[in-house]
C-alpha cells in the first residue's frame, strides 16, 4: 500500500519504486552470463569480435543494475545547498554505462563491418554491420547529447526548475498544478504537473536531427535522484501551498524534507 504525505493525499504508486521487477534482475543475471561466456570465447578463440561483444553485454547488464536493480541511497548526501536555493542533482551512473555501452557497440560493429573473413557468410555479416553503423551513427549523436548532459532540480522561494535532458524548464510556484507519483521513461517519477501559462519558461536543449515535443510537467527520476516519493511529493506540496515554508530551502531542513522516509517513523515538522 501506498505511504502516505503529511501534505496531502497518499503518494500514489510509491510503494513501485521500492520494488525491483524479478524480469529486471534476471535480464541483469543472463547478461552477465552471457558476457562471461562470451569473453571465455574471446580468449580461447582470440577473437576481438567476442571480445567487442562480452563488453557490450556487460556493460548492458551493469547498466540495468544501475537504473532498475540497484536502489540508490537517500541520504540526502548529492542534495547542494546554496544560498536561498536547494539543488537536487541526478546521478548520471546510468547515462555513462549507455555511452560506454554504445561507444563498445560501434567498435563490435566496426570490427564485423571489416573483419578478414567470416567464412561463407562473410557479405552477408559485412553488409548487416555497415546498415547497422549507419543506422547507430544517424541517432548517434542526439543519444549522446541526451546521456552527457548533467540534469538537476532547483528549488527556490520563487519557483522550480529543472534542467532535463531535453529542455530547460523554470516556473513559479503559483504555476505548479499538481504532483504526482508516476512511470516515466527512466522509470517511477515524481512528476510536477505546471500550468500553459507565460510564466513556465522552456528553452530546448540543441540536437541534431530529433528533438521530443515538450511535455507540461517535470519528472524527477526517482533513482537518479536520490530523494524518497512520500519526502519529494510532500515538500512539494508544502512549498506550493505554503509561501511561508520556503524559507526551508537553502537550509537543511529542506533536505530532511526531501528525503523523509515514513518507514522510519519520522514526519516533517
Amino acid at each position: 500500500m501506498a505511504s502516505s504525505s503529511p501534505y496531502g493525499p497518499p503518494a500514489q504508486g510509491a510503494d513501485a519504486w521500492r520494488r525491483t521487477r524479478p524480469l529486471d534482475v534476471l535480464l541483469a543475471v543472463v547478461n552477465g552470463l552471457v558476457a562471461v561466456l562470451l569473453g571465455v570465447g574471446a580468449v580461447v578463440l582470440r577473437s576481438p569480435e567476442a571480445g567487442a561483444a562480452a563488453l557490450v553485454v556487460a556493460l548492458l547488464a551493469v547498466n540495468l543494475v544501475v537504473t532498475r536493480v540497484s536502489r540508490p541511497p537517500v541520504d540526502g548526501r548529492r542534495i547542494r545547498l546554496e544560498p536561498g536555493r536547494t539543488v537536487v542533482p541526478f546521478s548520471r551512473a546510468g547515462d555513462v554505462t549507455l555511452v560506454l555501452a554504445l561507444v563498445a557497440i560501434v567498435a563490435l560493429l566496426a570490427l564485423l563491418a571489416w573483419a578478414p573473413s567470416f567464412g561463407g557468410r562473410a557479405g552477408l555479416l559485412r553488409w548487416l554491420a555497415v546498415i547497422g553503423l549507419l543506422t547507430l551513427g544517424s541517432v548517434l549523436p542526439d543519444i549522446l547529447l541526451r546521456a552527457t548532459r548533467a540534469t538537476r532540480l532547483v528549488l527556490t522561494p520563487d519557483g522550480v526548475a529543472a534542467r532535463l535532458p531535453d529542455e530547460d524548464v523554470g516556473a513559479r510556484w503559483e504555476d505548479v498544478t499538481g504532483v504526482t507519483v508516476a512511470a516515466g521513461r527512466d522509470g517511477v517519477v515524481v512528476r510536477i504537473q505546471l500550468a500553459g501559462s507565460d510564466g513556465v519558461v522552456r528553452t530546448p536543449r540543441r540536437r541534431v536531427l530529433w528533438r521530443p515535443a515538450p511535455t507540461p510537467w517535470i519528472d524527477v527520476p526517482l533513482r537518479r535522484a536520490g530523494v524518497t516519493p512520500e519526502g519529494l511529493v510532500g515538500a512539494l506540496r508544502r512549498w506550493q501551498q505554503l509561501p511561508a515554508s520556503r524559507s526551508r530551502l537553502g537550509t537543511q531542513e529542506s533536505v530532511a524534507d526531501l528525503t523523509w522516509d515514513p518507514s522510519r517513523g519520522t514526519s516533517l515538522t
